[in-house]
């Protein structure tokens, strides 16, 4: 209204006085911007209270707001509703994307264990008598390990290249869904393709270690 003194002002073409100011809240979801609002206190025509009761007990508070409801209003039915819950339901949506995204994730990395397990298992079992050899010119458990995870160090390396600049640019997109964001840095790709390449190196580690441990004869008496 760019009034510098607003109260006791009247709203221009009603019957309204303005009695108090508040600051901007939202009083709708994140994904829209806070526009201009008014409260008005119209004792003719009463749509609804707002009660802020004590959470220690609140079938007792409940309780308590529909007999006196039911004392002043008794043709009138007594509904009620909770903020909070008003409120969660801005992000129902987001919330089951959320959910979604966790369990595609976790299946997609579980999907992700069992490749490159196998692909070790192949591996090792093409270079049984390599690392035979190797063990025998005194090569350690140390240098073996090294071995099969320099490859799949270079290999999460690249595929992380690819993929971060793909979800950065995605999340982005989601994110501009929303009036009010965060702003999105390279921190948790980084720390994405850190855990990626832990997970790699376990499940690789796993097989290099057991065929390192193993006695190389037995893998050079078969020709």
């Amino acid at each position: 209204m760019e009034w510098d003194k607003p109260i006791g002002q009247t709203l221009p073409g009603e019957q309204f006085t303005v009695i108090g100011v508040v600051s901007d809240y939202h009083f709708q979801s994140l994904h829209h911007a806070i526009v201009p609002m008014t409260i008005r206190l119209n004792s003719d025509r009463i749509n609804c209270l707002l009660v802020k009761i004590s959470s220690d007990d609140i079938p007792e508070m409940v309780a308590l707001l529909k007999n006196t409801w039911t004392e002043f209003a008794p043709d009138l039915p007594f509904e009620y509703y909770f903020l909070d819950e008003d409120i969660d339901r801005f992000y129902r949506t987001e919330q089951r994307f959320s959910r979604i995204a966790t369990y595609a994730s976790l299946f997609a990395i579980g999907i992700a264990c069992l490749g490159v397990f196998g692909l070790t298992m192949l591996a090792v079992m093409r270079r049984t008598k390599e690392i035979g050899i190797r063990k025998v010119l005194g090569a350690g458990i140390t240098h073996v390990v090294r071995l099969f995870s320099m490859e799949y160090i270079i290999l999460v390396f690249f595929v992380s290249l690819l993929a971060c600049p793909a979800a950065y640019y995605a999340m982005q997109r989601w994110l501009q869904n929303f009036t009010y964001h965060i702003d999105l840095d390279f921190m948790p790709f980084i720390l994405g393709g850190i855990l990626t390449l832990t997970v790699a190196l376990v499940t690789v580690g796993y097989h290099a270690v057991r065929i390192a441990r193993a006695n190389p004869v037995d893998a050079l008496r078969n020709e």
